[in-house]
């Protein structure tokens, strides 16, 4: 058996960064975080949220911007580790056409991916 304090130290952090380019009030650019469908925290503009998770099991993080949401993304984090992830609108496209997928798929139009 352990102890309380050797199950903290074994822990993993998820650490959220929240990248969004944004030119009105900074707490409209706000975005809330879930992690396993609870909602844990929300992520400054330019900052980023580190909370510690049981380290092994598979975690599904996923992103809220006002009523726009990312997809969920499972990580696995190792004992003592962490995993970096950057939270964003999706910017591969030109601006018309991420208008018009936030108009017809706001379920989704949110970027979350892992950074290394």
């Amino acid at each position: 058996m352990t102890s309380p304090v050797q199950d903290q130290l074994e822990r993993g952090k998820i650490k959220v960064a929240n990248v969004y380019r944004w030119i009105g009030d900074p707490r409209l650019g706000r975005m809330t975080l879930y992690i396993d469908s609870h909602r844990v925290g929300k992520i400054l503009l330019n900052s980023t949220l580190s909370l510690p998770c049981v380290p092994n099991v598979s975690h599904t993080v996923r992103v809220r911007l006002w009523w726009f949401l990312s997809p969920r993304l499972n990580i696995v984090v190792e004992p003592k580790g962490s995993v970096q992830l950057e939270v964003d609108i999706e910017r591969e496209a030109s601006v018309l056409v991420r208008m018009w997928h936030m108009l017809i798929h706001p379920l989704t139009c949110l970027s979350i991916k892992v950074v290394s």
